[in-house]
């Protein structure tokens, strides 16, 4: 069984790869390359996994999944600077911001339950999954 908690936080971020120049960040990252910056609404969706019984019919207690994102997220994303709050020379593109914060949220999973995925919605026409290491092997993924 799997539950689904939501979150969204306002933050902003630069896409700047410090190895490339000014032309290849341009390239790679478009208008993102701003060096002031921009923002978005994230969304953050937490997958968490595990049994249900008639004994424990849930797979997380709602209370606990909000007080994991009151405590964990929400001090570190609220109105941040994504560029900052991972520490130096963090790159948040979103697939690294969906694995920084599995990273966060996975020792705070406890019980029965564990850690599946986190989906991150940049935009309207952007998000990202995270599902740990031990994910699909995404190459042999049909395509």
């Amino acid at each position: 069984m799997y539950l689904t908690v939501v979150s969204r936080f306002n933050a902003a971020h630069t896409l700047w790869n410090p190895s490339f120049t000014e032309e290849e960040n341009i390239k790679t990252f478009g208008e993102c390359a701003n060096p002031a910056g921009h923002g978005h609404r994230y969304t953050v969706e937490i997958t968490v996994g595990g049994g249900v019984t008639s004994d424990k019919p849930y797979v997380v207690p709602r209370p606990v999944m909000r007080k994991i994102v009151d405590d964990v997220l929400s001090p570190k994303l609220r109105n941040a600077n994504l560029n900052v709050v991972f520490g130096n020379g963090f790159l948040p593109t979103g697939e690294n911001v969906a694995k920084a914060l599995w990273h966060l949220l996975e020792p705070a999973i406890e019980g029965h339950a564990s850690l599946v995925s986190v989906r991150i919605v940049e935009t309207q026409k952007n998000s990202f999954v995270y599902a740990g290491e031990v994910g699909p092997d995404i190459k042999t993924l049909p395509i």
